[in-house]
């Protein structure tokens, strides 16, 4: 995994928590993640925001498809496609996971400073 997409991934980890409305450790107990990873991550992004540093939202055009990181070695699609270019697409598909569109949605949302 590149630095990039580490991060991204981290970035989508820690706008779900923003959007769940758990504390840290429910929010990590569902998950099966580490506290102390989740919170550094969220001290990191948000010294970033407090420096004015710029959120990537993936320049150019990509396709990128969004997977659930809780589902142990398997990774299961989450039915949810983020297509960034000309326009901001947004496909979901039948069965589509709204916890994670909903972070998806969050992380638009502070990026586009809604």
């Amino acid at each position: 995994m590149t630095k990039e997409e580490r991060t991204a991934h981290w970035r989508g980890v820690v706008a779900e928590l923003k959007g769940s409305g758990l504390s840290v450790a429910a929010f990590c107990r569902a998950h099966s993640l580490k506290t102390v990873q989740v919170r550094r991550w969220r001290r990191h992004f948000a010294e970033d925001a407090a420096a004015g540093a710029p959120v990537p939202l993936g320049c150019g055009s990509g396709f990128v498809e969004l997977v659930r990181a809780d589902t142990g070695t398997e990774r299961a699609a989450s039915g949810i496609s983020v297509q960034v270019g000309n326009r901001l697409s947004i496909r979901l598909t039948r069965g589509f996971d709204v916890v994670t569109l909903k972070a998806v949605l969050l992380a638009v949302q502070e990026v586009a400073g809604c």
